[in-house]
């Protein structure tokens, strides 16, 4: 046994405990195998390890804010059923294998939950490669964004992306255009697309076989750290990372460092154009492979990437 999801949840809905410390309580409830039936029992288990020092968060919690998290977590679920919106925890078979190995600085870094629409043994079954960039590419960009996810979801892998403006956009829609899988990262609950416009791709997305999800539940507030979150994600989704264009400053450089700190490969595509190199839409990638992060890649190159499908 170990604590299951709905506890997990209830814990993630406890003012001041972050993911650090639920992350503590989800290994440690694995390690011990603990059965909890009861909210005292939830909360004397979060005493237990906080008198083990597990975590550094010194809040005590009475059993009337453990009820009251219980209840919402009880409400987000009922309402992410009937939205078909389906949650998982780390340690059940569903949850993605590459995911839960995903670390940061030497610690774990993998959702504690998982939500999600749409068929999630895609994840299991096929080879994930993470496609990102910019939300302005140039013309150039979106073309290549559209042959590299269709040429990889031609033969079977699982275009990850962030359902973002630009170069994801037009990843997703690559891989359909092949009737090929893919699967989109989002940076905040499942009952709403962002942005809106891409409502009708996910539908897409779904209605092809792929998978929509999220580490957030329903009604979460969607921040700017949320999307820094989404591309670690796309990245321990992924047994590589390939940035079609990307500024300096460009946040698609959190999927890379995140892939790179986990031993993952990356690619960057090296445009050649004379016009495109002095572009800023390119200069993330000319740095990326100047700094040794990401290997270069030209559609000659792609084989590469293909040598990761078992």
């Amino acid at each position: 046994m170990a604590l299951t999801t709905e506890q997990l949840l209830t814990l993630s809905k406890l003012e001041g405990l972050g993911k650090v410390t639920l992350t503590a309580l989800q290994d440690y409830g694995f390690l011990k195998k603990v059965s909890i039936d009861t909210s005292r029992e939830l909360l004397d288990f979060y005493v237990h390890c906080k008198t083990k020092k597990l975590f550094r968060l010194s809040k005590i919690y009475t059993l009337h804010e453990v009820q009251e998290a219980h209840e919402q977590a009880q409400i987000i679920l009922e309402r992410s059923q009937k939205l078909n919106i389906r949650c998982i925890n780390k340690y059940e078979s569903s949850y993605p294998v590459p995911l839960r190995s995903l670390t940061h600085q030497g610690k774990d870094d993998a959702p504690c939950l998982l939500f999600y629409k749409g068929d999630l043994t895609q994840l299991k079954d096929r080879t994930g490669i993470a496609v990102v960039g910019t939300q302005k590419p140039t013309q150039e960009g979106i073309k290549t964004a559209q042959y590299i996810a269709s040429y990889l979801a031609e033969r079977g892998i699982n275009i990850v992306s962030g359902l973002a403006d630009g170069c994801d956009t037009y990843a997703h829609i690559g891989a359909l255009n092949q009737k090929g899988i893919t699967t989109a990262v989002l940076a905040h609950g499942l009952e709403k697309v962002y942005p809106y416009k891409n409502s009708s791709l996910a539908d897409r997305i779904l209605a092809s076989g792929g998978v929509v999800l999220s580490e957030y539940p329903i009604g979460e507030k969607l921040v700017k750290s949320n999307f820094i979150q989404r591309d670690r994600i796309q990245a321990g989704l992924s047994a590589g990372t390939i940035v079609i264009q990307s500024s300096k400053n460009s946040g698609s450089r959190y999927a890379v460092f995140s892939s790179y700190e986990n031993n993952r490969p990356v690619w960057a595509v090296n445009f050649k154009n004379p016009e495109l190199l002095n572009s800023p839409e390119v200069q993330g990638n000319i740095s990326l492979i100047k700094d040794m992060y990401a290997k270069p890649l030209s559609s000659s190159q792609l084989s590469q990437v293909l040598s990761l499908v078992p």
